[in-house]
């Protein structure tokens, strides 16, 4: 006879439609907060709306990111110096905005409306562009005769429509790929495997909008003015906006879990009072809410009728950073009217997931540090490679066409977009049969390749430009006011596939990891992680072309003005060691690492008591979904053949 508690969540599976996952029960609801009909709502249905989503809202971005300087130059009227600083600066505020989107996700308003709103203010910065280079009281006097300085209003009302922007993307880069991401449940094989293969193909979805763009910008670039060229991006973004809008009723929805900082920061509150308590050497005497794993001691029903502050899967405890395992001990016991109490104070005591989340986040740290280099080298991309190109003979061939030099970024996408289902249908199941890994490689080593490509990516860029400053000095071009090198720019192909080989494993396999490794209440942040790594990066990497000018003085390696006059090439070649000392250092990071175990607990689905087997327990008791069963050390009480004492929850 099947055991009690297996038959009804047989039962329940046939007529409640929830999510079950590993450990502990995580509902995923409707829009209306009803339970999600699972036959009817996620997976690649409601995936199809996100991807759509994402193809325009990149279009959109990268039309403009990719004109921007220009404009900061000529319409703005900056110097080139000044222009690139400040759009460096507001590239990294847009990327690191994502913190703060993730937050409100992951603490009170859930991915689908952070999705929503952010997505609106997002809008109405695009807006804010267009009437910026439409009104005639805000758009720039033109320099046909005499250039007029540029009033306080319009640099104010520029400015501000570029930082409203950055705050919008904060809140839709962190959690369209999350979001996406719910829709698969992790329980069922079928769906945990689509989710693997999601993460390829939303990136795919990138790689598509950013084709388009370019391609859109190699015909637009001569063709029209300013108001079409923001016009554009912000038609894509509210195609995207209904797009979204479009696919409610079939997604899943996850209610927000609470503020992931207090929890973060109750553990460490916990674990400090309890500084001087020592550790149980039996890791299951630490506590745990909805416990319902067997222990060598007594089991005891808490009837707090509250649910308890955080739904979510169940961790297996890790020994690592056991210091914060003294927030888990049980070292107050009241005794109330003959009940013992258990005081459930979070500030004093703090489950072990909750812990356990904490020392994922420590654990992640490491990984995030170590992928900074990659995303300093793909900074490269839209900067020098860019600078690199606008020297070179740029004709389409045999054609009088010139193309912008910004367009040769469409290699990447080329790149990504035949190497993604090479990778997600022939490697995956390829390199499974040998690794047993189902995901072909684990995500570490996938970012690991990924990085190896980006810093073959810096020696193929150094070879190249080393070849093209022989031809500048062949041609007498190093002091001539003709900058453009007989030379051309489709020699540039070799470092942009292999950068985008790079993007391929490692912008993936973080993407998924940050996801994937990010505790079940952070998910949003785990994404974040991502973005804002590249924000980093692009700061980073401004800081140290400024350290590298200043130190080699008279003899800089990187020229804005005069790329002819520099050697760039060392810069590159600075980069590939710096990239390969980081690629060491990462394999160690990646070796220690642990990933996530999440504890394979089958919890009811329903409210309803029901008793659980005996044989299996060691004792009856009548656990419902909110309640908290605890273990506590009575090996005397059960020697002596007394009952256990009766533990419920302070009040």
């Amino acid at each position: 006879m099947a055991p009690l508690h297996k038959e009804l969540l047989n039962e329940d599976l046939q007529e409640n439609p929830v999510t079950y996952l590993d450990g502990m029960l995580e509902t995923t609801l409707d829009l209306q907060g009803k339970p999600a009909d699972r036959a009817r709502s996620g997976r690649w249905r409601a995936c199809a709306f996100l991807i759509a989503y994402d193809v325009l809202e990149r279009m959109a971005w990268l039309m403009l990111t990719t004109n921007l300087v220009g404009y900061l130059e000529s319409s703005m009227r900056e110097r080139p110096k000044i222009a690139k600083r400040n759009f460096t600066n507001w590239i990294g505020v847009s990327h690191i905005s994502s913190l703060f989107g993730a937050f409100l996700a992951d603490a009170y308003l859930g991915r689908f409306w952070t999705t929503c709103v952010f997505s609106g203010v997002y809008l109405v910065g695009l807006l804010m562009m267009t009437m910026s280079v439409s009104i005639p009281a805000l758009k720039p006097d033109s320099c046909e005769d005499f250039c007029q300085d540029l009033t306080a209003t319009q640099i104010g009302f520029f400015y501000a429509a570029l930082y409203v922007l950055a705050l919008g993307t904060g809140g839709v880069w962190p959690c369209v790929p999350a979001f996406g991401a719910d829709q698969f449940e992790e329980r069922e094989q079928r769906e945990k495997i689509m989710r693997n293969s999601y993460f390829n193909w939303f990136f795919l979805a990138s790689a598509v909008g950013s084709l388009l763009s370019y391609t859109i910008l190699v015909f637009a670039e001569n063709n029209v003015n300013d108001q079409w060229l923001f016009g554009i991006p912000t038609i894509s973004l509210s195609s995207a906006l209904c797009v979204f809008l479009f696919g409610v009723s079939f997604y899943r929805f996850k209610q927000p879990k609470g503020n992931p900082l207090i929890k973060m920061a109750q553990v460490m509150v916990a674990a400090y009072r309890k500084r001087q308590v020592l550790l149980p050497p039996d890791d299951s005497r630490l506590y745990e809410e909805q416990d319902l794993r067997k222990h060598k001691f007594a089991w005891f029903e808490a009837v707090t009728p509250s649910p308890p502050a955080s739904i979510g899967r169940k961790l297996c405890h890790t020994n690592s950073f056991r210091c914060l395992d003294k927030a888990a001990v049980v070292d107050t016991i009241r005794i109330v009217d003959g009940t013992a109490r258990i005081p459930l104070s979070r500030w004093r005591l703090c489950p072990v997931t909750q812990v356990e989340e904490l020392k994922m986040v420590f654990r992640i740290a490491p990984v995030w540090m170590g992928s900074l280099m990659f995303n300093v080298i793909k900074a490269q991309v839209s900067t020098l490679f860019v600078q690199q190109g606008q020297t070179m003979d740029r004709r389409l061939f045999v054609s009088d066409l010139s193309i912008p030099s910004v367009s040769m970024q469409g290699v990447i996408s080329l790149t990504v977009l035949f190497s993604i289902p090479i990778y997600d249908l022939v490697l995956v199941p390829l390199v499974k049969r040998y690794t047993k890994n189902e995901r072909g490689l684990s995500l570490l080593q996938r970012m690991g390749y990924g990085m190896f490509f980006s810093i073959l990516a810096m020696v193929a860029a150094a070879v190249v430009e080393m070849q093209r400053l022989k031809i500048a000095v062949d041609h007498n071009l190093l002091n001539s006011e003709d900058k453009h090198v007989p030379f051309s720019v489709f020699w540039l192909v070799p470092q942009y596939v292999l950068e985008g080989l790079g993007e391929v494993f490692t912008s993936v396999g973080q993407l998924e990891f940050f996801y994937d490794q990010a505790p079940d209440g952070m998910r949003s942040l785990g994404t974040a992680l991502y973005a804002t790594n590249y924000g980093v990066a692009i700061f980073f990497n401004s800081l140290l072309t400024t350290l590298v000018n200043h130190i080699n003085g008279e003899t800089r390696w990187i020229r804005e003005t005069d790329p002819n006059g520099g050697h760039l090439s060392y810069y590159y070649w600075l980069l590939a060691a710096m990239g390969s000392v980081n690629l060491v250092l990462y394999t160690l990071t990646a070796i220690c690492y642990r990933y996530k175990k999440v504890d394979r607990i089958p919890v009811s689905t329903d409210s309803r008591s029901f008793e659980w087997n005996a044989s299996e327990l060691g004792l009856m008791q009548k656990p419902t979904l909110f309640s908290h069963i605890h273990a506590l050390k009575v090996a005397d009480q059960q020697l002596l053949g007394k009952p256990p004492l009766k533990v419920t929850s302070a009040a």
